[in-house]
């Protein structure tokens, strides 16, 4: 579970630099 939520999140900050 703990692994799923760090995925998301660095998912998440990946998306957020390819938008930037």
């Amino acid at each position: 579970m703990f692994v799923y939520v760090g995925h998301i999140k660095q998912l998440s900050l990946w998306l957020y630099k390819s938008t930037s």
